[in-house]
């Protein structure tokens, strides 16, 4: 909620930058699809910034506003498919923006499955310039996963000195 209060520091002009530097890294190029999927209470902002993104990098890009406000609280909402057409559109897009939270909808997997990449942002215009991946970071997450996948167990320490021990196919257990 504080992202909801605090006054904006960073200068609104720069969020097209954002948005098209963000479609860079996720390597859209022109003829793309892009959908929006927006609710009663996202900003207008936001949704002017991808369009333009998009129009620079010649993708397409269409806005589809649900008649709610889904949030934390009202996860696995289905705000995609009660409509006729909204599904079969969205599984036909190279990728989704949401400002909402879509997390345990149904629908979600559904366009997951056909290959469509989604992207939920909820962030304020501030959070999103310091959430951007820097060079670099991609390759690390990937070799952490490489490592992580030869695993059969694993110790993490905090600094509290609580260790939690993990074994393949298990929750965490303290000790």
């Amino acid at each position: 909620m504080e992202s909801a209060i605090r006054s904006q520091e960073m200068n609104p002009g720069k969020m097209p930058g954002l948005f098209r530097k963000q479609f860079e890294l996720c390597k859209i190029k022109p003829g793309d699809t892009i959908a929006i999927v927006s609710d009663l209470g996202t900003r207008r902002e936001y949704i002017q910034a991808a369009f333009a993104a998009a129009d620079e990098l010649g993708a397409d890009i269409y806005e589809m506003c649900v008649n709610m406000i889904p949030g934390w609280t009202k996860v696995g909402v289905p705000t995609i498919g009660k409509c006729k057409g909204t599904l079969d559109a969205l599984k036909q897009c190279d990728m989704i923006l949401i400002f909402h939270v879509p997390l345990f909808a149904k629908w979600l997997k559904e366009v997951m499955d056909e290959n469509v990449r989604v992207q939920m942002i909820i962030d304020a215009p501030d959070d999103l310039e310091q959430l951007q991946s820097p060079p670099g970071l991609k390759d690390a997450v990937l070799h952490a996963h490489d490592v992580y996948e030869k695993c059969s167990k694993i110790r993490v320490t905090s600094n509290a000195g609580t260790d939690l021990y993990y074994e393949r196919g298990e929750y965490p257990v303290m000790s």
